[in-house]
């Protein structure tokens, strides 16, 4: 099979899947929040998209490059980018994604207890942040 000689290199080298899996998050999440900012206008109460906004939603997708190298440090830079953008009001939907990765990469790299802190800090994080927002 064709696909299958080229998809063996890519996944042999880990940090370029991890850089096409940062690119196919970075762009669904502009085009999540870009979507969102355009439903949005002069019916919803967001911020619309500014510089900040925009590095924000490449700065989450840039952490998962290096998802395995340290996963729990990735989880926590992306949680950060992922409130700091929450609490702008920017549209929504723009870091969801993300925050899925790289909770999903923490579960497979990480020992129980690390995976069980990991997510009880993001449910707190998030509880607070939706109660705050």
């Amino acid at each position: 099979m064709q696909l299958r000689r080229w998809i063996e290199p890519v996944l042999a080298r880990w940090w370029l899947a991890d850089g096409l899996l940062a690119l196919a998050v970075g762009t669904a999440n502009l085009l999540t929040a870009g979507v969102s900012n355009t439903a949005g206008i002069g019916r919803t109460p967001w911020r619309a998209l500014d510089a900040l906004g925009y590095l924000l939603l490449l700065l989450g997708p840039l952490a998962l490059v290096f998802r395995r190298r340290w996963p729990l440090g990735v989880l926590a830079a992306v949680m950060a980018v992922s409130v700091a953008y929450s609490a702008r009001t920017y549209p929504e939907g723009g870091t969801g994604f993300t925050g899925f990765v790289a909770l999903y990469t923490v579960a497979v790299h990480e020992e129980r207890r690390w995976l069980v802190a990991a997510a009880t800090a993001v449910t707190v994080a998030l509880a607070v942040l939706m109660e705050v927002v």
